[in-house]
């Protein structure tokens, strides 16, 4: 939205009154002042006009006369967007026309058109044309010669002092300073507000900045991505781009294939990806075209959080027996060997997280079954390591396991299972009596060569 359309929609058209008038004035000049603080002028592009029959009847005009003057004044204020509209060769291609155009805006300036180009440029930025320096030259020489003549260009020749935004590697520069000082609303510090992802300067100038956060985290350096997520938090339409929906998890997510960042760190990636695209065992329609390896990431800390939050709900619940089978399992998670898991909770078990969430706000809630027709004290967690689906009960349940191949074997993230379910035609059963440890460690070790740390013990 321009500032004209702004203030147009801000107050009443026809005062009734001198007092109104005066009180008309009074909000004109805060609301000028309001958006000279915050909102860039920069003009939408005009999706209700017909751009393809202007752009045919100046390119008519054009090819009879080679003159910008020929072409009707109407459509010669919708030259800016037609430049890289259509068709290539462009219009903004060919060197002619650019020295007409170039020449008329320099000898006829006007606010109004200069806006315009400036905007048409930062949303087509056609960086692959011949004459892509030379517009860069053009914007940059008419905010040189008249920001201090129209107030209209005075803030726009000021960004442009301190971003660098037509130069012809602005979008490194930009990138470059950010990481020198992150800044969550960067875009509208550069002239873009409202919907960010039409722009494909904008969409460049992100791309930057994510292979270099993304960089940064492959060295060991993680501060930049709460800075990333606070900048992609204020601009969640960048996710509806599907590439750079590709581009920000890949930043987010790659450099962690092999190895965690820190607890708070994963927090920040975690919380942004739930909120923002949802979880891949549940959504998995909102992660289609993503990277395996890196929907491998996010559930290995979701699977994480399932045992941890399995551990802590049953540590609640008291059941003293399942410490020891806390401290089995642990090392399968550390190890990296848990691919998946998925808490499912009984009836006690989920009284008392729903209380917690009553008396605690900032109680790290996420996602688990519900455990139907068992002892409500009981709660399940449920596993996958490589081909195999494994069962371990709290309380007085066994530990079972099932082939992945077994169609009994129960499926993960459902909402509600039936305890049945989580007991019949399991491969391999054992109650936690006497060195069960031992036993289901082998068990696994059997079929997929996983090997427990107190197997290697005894080699």
């Amino acid at each position: 939205m321009g500032i004209k359309t702004f203030l147009q929609k801000s107050i009443p058209k026809y005062p009734k009154s001198l007092l109104e008038l005066e009180l008309q004035r009074r909000k004109i000049h805060k609301l000028l002042i309001k958006v000279k603080a915050t909102w860039p002028d920069i003009e939408e592009y005009p999706s209700q006009f017909n751009l393809y029959a202007v752009l045919e009847r100046i390119k008519k005009v054009w090819n009879k006369h080679k003159n910008i003057l020929a072409i009707r004044k109407t459509d010669l204020k919708y030259v800016p967007w037609i430049l890289f509209l259509g068709d290539k060769p462009w219009l903004g291609e060919n060197k002619l026309f650019y020295q007409e155009y170039s020449q008329h805006l320099i000898s006829h300036p006007d606010p109004s058109s200069i806006i315009k180009l400036i905007s048409s440029w930062l949303f087509y930025y056609p960086t692959n044309i011949r004459t892509f320096a030379s517009w860069l030259q053009l914007i940059e020489q008419l905010l040189n010669n008249y920001h201090k003549i129209f107030w209209r260009l005075k803030d726009w020749y000021e960004r442009h002092s301190k971003w660098l935004i037509f130069k012809t590697n602005s979008i490194k520069i930009i990138a470059d300073k950010w990481l020198e000082q992150p800044i969550e609303n960067l875009f509208l510090e550069i002239g873009i507000p409202g919907k960010v992802i039409e722009y494909k300067f904008a969409r460049d100038v992100l791309k930057e900045i994510l292979n270099n956060v993304y960089q940064k985290s492959s060295e060991g350096n993680y501060q930049y991505i709460n800075h990333l997520v606070l900048l992609l938090s204020r601009n969640t339409d960048l996710l509806d781009d599907e590439i750079l929906k590709k581009n920000i998890l890949s930043s987010l997510l790659k450099p962690f294939i092999k190895h965690d960042p820190p607890n708070e760190i994963k927090d920040i990636v975690i919380s942004y990806v739930l909120t923002n695209i949802g979880d891949p065992r549940l959504k998995p329609g909102n992660w289609r075209g993503i990277d395996d390896a890196l929907i491998s990431v996010i559930k290995r800390w979701l699977s994480l959080e399932s045992f941890n939050l399995f551990l802590d709900i049953i540590e609640r619940t008291s059941d003293p027996r399942f410490h020891r089978r806390k401290q089995f399992w642990t090392p399968y998670f550390n190890l990296g060997y848990v691919t998946e898991a998925w808490a499912i909770l009984g009836r006690k078990a989920e009284t008392e997280i729903f209380q917690r969430i009553k008396t605690d706000e900032n109680i790290r809630f996420r996602n688990f079954g519900i455990l139907i027709n068992s002892d409500p004290r009981q709660s399940v967690l449920l596993l996958k390591i490589a081909d195999l689906i494994i069962a371990e009960w709290s309380h007085n349940g066994k530990c079972r396991i099932w082939h992945v191949n077994n169609k009994h074997a129960p499926a993960l993230y459902e909402k509600e299972y039936f305890a049945a379910d989580l007991r019949a035609n399991a491969n391999f059963e054992k109650v936690h009596l006497g060195d069960w440890e031992y036993d289901i460690a082998e068990k696994i070790d059997d079929y997929t060569n996983v090997k427990h740390p107190i197997l290697r013990a005894n080699l």
